[in-house]
């Protein structure tokens, strides 16, 4: 249960991270075109603040989801949240098809990750706390931190692997995607593996 709540959360981070080394990418292909490459870039990363700001509000308004409907499918829809998100992020139009509706959306939909985000780190030492022996408390719960920076090193690697296999014209027409499909495969597979089937 331990190793599957960290490749859960190591997961998450790489979901929520991976957009900041993409984030002047998806401004490119979301915001119109701007001839000064700092306005695109605040715009990138002012998306980018949008889910951070968002995290106190997933905890805020469903954490006392988790204390009446309990931690495990707490969970289960914060995970399943963010996972769809992601999805819907990789399948949005760009700004040239829809004009403004695409980063609105796309505004939209980092607002509803960083709200389960903000939901799912919590709950998952929590989650952890409330299952293992007493005396393994600390170093489980040890365990479930260190997987947070697994996941921060996981999207690196992960942003220059791709930065490395594509052309930035590729990035800008296709490639920003593909880290929103991995994150989202990714979310549903942590979904499937442990929680939707039987304890």
């Amino acid at each position: 249960m331990v190793l599957f709540i960290c490749f859960s959360s190591a997961v998450a981070f790489f979901d929520f991270l991976i957009y900041l080394y993409i984030s002047d990418i998806v401004a490119s292909a979301l915001f119109p075109v701007n001839s000064n490459p700092n306005v695109a870039r605040l715009q990138g990363l002012g998306l980018f603040a949008v889910g951070y700001l968002a995290r106190p509000f997933g905890g805020v308004l469903l954490g006392r989801y988790g204390d009446i409907k309990g931690r495990k499918f707490t969970l289960l829809v914060s995970m399943l949240v963010s996972a769809i998100s992601l999805l819907v992020m990789a399948c949005l139009p760009t700004y040239a098809q829809w004009g403004l509706i695409s980063p609105a959306l796309f505004i939209l939909l980092r607002l509803i990750q960083g709200m389960a985000f903000g939901l799912y780190v919590p709950l998952a030492w929590v989650f952890v706390a409330e299952h293992v022996p007493r005396q393994y408390l600390s170093v489980a719960c040890s365990y479930v931190t260190a997987s947070f920076f697994v996941g921060v090193l996981f999207s690196n690697a992960f942003f220059m692997w791709l930065s490395n296999v594509m052309t930035t014209e590729q990035l800008v027409d296709y490639g920003w995607r593909l880290p929103f499909f991995v994150a989202a495969i990714l979310g549903f597979w942590s979904v499937k593996r442990r929680f939707l089937r039987p304890c």
